[in-house]
């Protein structure tokens, strides 16, 4: 996960908990909440500024629903401080890498310049197209083996594997296909489609699983999926996960919101 990435759930969080405590705090007692603890029990007071005086009034225990508000406001009232102070530094520090990131600043330069500097990093560009070029050799698909081309111009396994690859086709995706990964007890698996995620420097995987109702298919599939995860690739993370079977067909909006969200954005 990159930096940005990380600001961004850090302020998200931030956010909400910034919210819900002002959201409570709009309608709440007046006054503070002050505990005596003593050896045998707790005594709770209710201390109010009247008149310019400070008093104090001991809190029954049948007002418990008192020394609850008051209690919840002195908590709020901190979280609302403290988030408000952290977010004003999340925000300035946001505003702070938006205006100058690495790729930004070698683009700033005078072509003639550009030209002749050593970048301190590799722009996201140059990193994807370094992946992409770089050659790998493919599962084979076997003579007598159904095989459909794509608009890319190779072969795949299924029709549902073709849909795939010409969604990505048109969205502009770069992916290989069947390209080995090899796994930390030294075996090599061939994911559907892999991708790569220049500013994470991380490769996602595709895997779509085409006879789920076909019983040796499902434990293949779901050994496949235990080696992911024992890889430290995970569903929902850089593991995309698409199904069907004979009576439930692959979905396009689904295939569609999850390229929007895992590869898209």
């Amino acid at each position: 996960m990159s930096l940005k990435d990380d600001l961004k759930r850090e302020k998200e969080k931030l956010e909400r908990a910034y919210q819900i405590a002002s959201r409570r705090l709009e309608d709440v007692p007046t006054g503070t909440l002050q505990c005596s603890v003593s050896k045998k029990h707790i005594d709770f007071f209710h201390c109010e500024e009247i008149n310019h005086k400070l008093e104090k009034r001991y809190l029954r225990r049948d007002e418990r629903e008192l020394i609850c508000a008051l209690a919840q406001k002195e908590y709020d009232l901190k979280i609302q401080k403290i988030t408000g102070k952290q977010l004003k530094l999340l925000y300035k520090l946001e505003r702070s890498m938006e205006n100058a990131s690495l790729e930004d600043l070698l683009q700033e330069l005078h072509p003639a310049k550009r030209g002749i500097v050593v970048p301190v990093e590799l722009t996201s560009e140059e990193k994807l197209k370094i992946w992409y070029e770089k050659e790998y050799i493919r599962k084979e698909i076997a003579i007598n083996d159904p095989k459909f081309q794509t608009k890319k111009g190779e072969y795949v396994r299924s029709k549902s594997e073709k849909i795939l690859a010409d969604c990505f086709y048109d969205h502009g995706i770069l992916y290989k296909y069947e390209c080995p990964l090899l796994l930390n007890n030294g075996w090599i698996i061939y994911p559907d489609f892999t991708f790569y995620n220049p500013e994470k420097e991380q490769e996602i995987y595709w895997e779509h699983d085409g006879m789920m109702d076909d019983d040796n298919y499902l434990k293949s599939a779901l050994k496949k999926m235990d080696s992911y995860i024992k890889n430290d690739i995970y569903p929902g993370d850089r593991l995309i996960l698409t199904f069907e079977s004979r009576s439930v067909p692959m979905d396009s909006v689904v295939v569609e919101k999850l390229i929007s969200k895992y590869l898209l954005s």
